[in-house]
Order: C-alpha cells, then structure tokens, then sequence
C-alpha cells in the first residue's frame, strides 16, 4: 500500500504493461490519463490503482524490486575489484536487457521527469551500492568504486539507448546480437583498464 494507492488494490500485469510502454515512450509527464485508457487501460481499474500516479509508482516500485532480486542473487558475494565490478556490469547490462522499457525510464528520469517521485533513485541504486562499495574506500582498488559503478552505468545506458554509431552514419545497437557481445567485450575490457594497477 502506498500514498499513490491507498487501498492497495492490485495492479495487473496488463495495465503495468501498457504503463511502463507509455511512460517510457514518452516519460510520466507527458502521458494522460486519456492516453493510458486510448492504448487500453480501463478506467476503473486505473482508478482504484491510484490514477496515473498510483500506477507510476507501481510500475517502478515492481521494476525496484525485480532489479533488488536479481542483484542480490548475481553480486551475493561480490567485492569491488575486477572481478565483482565485472560481474555488476554484466548483471547490469543482461537486466535492462531483459527490461527494455528499464532504460527509458531512468533515462527520462534523468531528464527530471515525474519530479515528485524523489525517492526513487536513492531506492533504485542504494542496494546495489551497498553491495559494491567499501564505506572508508579500498586503498587497494586503482579508482574510487563509486565513480566504476557510474562509469559502468553511463556507459550501459548509453548503449541501450543510443547504440553504436558508425563510419557510415547508421546506428547499431541491442537488437543486433553481435553488437551485444561487441559492447559486452569491450566494457569488460574498460573495467580492466580501470582496474590495472
């Protein structure tokens, strides 16, 4: 139960669907109510999830909560260094994957979209920081953690977003498998690099 929805009513996997293809086509601002019945959203069902903000706070509340379970299970004994960094940007890299509509929703939030929502972003990465990062540093590790996790971060999303641009002016990118493996190559090389004493 939330603010957004105070009875707590379930929202089903259909109406998520069509919210988190909407919100992230075009962000939580600029969708409508009208918007989400037009692509087949029922009103009453919209409703009793809490209206548009009541259905955005389930769409990432159940995107917040997929990404905690997968984490947890991929960095379980991850420690910063080669090795665990690797393994982040991996489980990071397969997750939005696998979520295509995860990307564009950060991204939009990074555009300061649904600015009410403050708490997510602190909920989204703050696990997965506590996992990854040494509170009083690692005099051992070549580069501050926290700045690697960043790196690794803009770096997937601008992929997953933008692709690769090529000598010829066309774009590349997740659709093309071997394009996946191209990026998947060389972001584990850059984690080396920033790894190498």
């Amino acid at each position: 139960m939330s603010a957004d929805n105070p009875e707590g009513a379930e929202v089903s996997a259909s109406l998520r669907t069509i919210a988190s293809r909407l919100f992230a086509e075009v962000g939580y601002d600029g969708t409508t109510t009208d918007m989400l019945v037009s692509a087949g959203a029922d009103r009453h069902e919209l409703a009793a999830a809490g209206g548009k903000s009541g259905l955005y706070r389930a769409v990432m509340e159940d995107l917040i909560e997929r990404r905690r379970r997968v984490f947890e299970t991929e960095l379980a004994d991850a420690t910063p260094g080669l090795e665990g960094f690797s393994r982040f940007a991996d489980a990071f890299l397969d997750f939005n994957l696998e979520n295509p509509v995860a990307s564009a929703l950060w991204m939009h939030r990074s555009l300061h979209d649904a600015a009410d929502f403050a708490d997510l972003e602190s909920r989204y990465v703050a696990p997965v920081h506590r996992m990854m990062i040494v509170e009083d540093g690692d005099p051992a590790l070549a580069i501050d953690p926290e700045m690697q996790m960043a790196t690794i971060g803009w770096c997937v999303m601008g992929f997953l977003t933008r692709g690769l641009f090529r000598a010829d002016g066309s774009t590349i990118g997740a659709e093309d498998p071997g394009t996946v493996a191209r990026f998947r190559e060389h972001l584990h090389h850059l984690i080396e690099l920033m790894n190498a004493p």
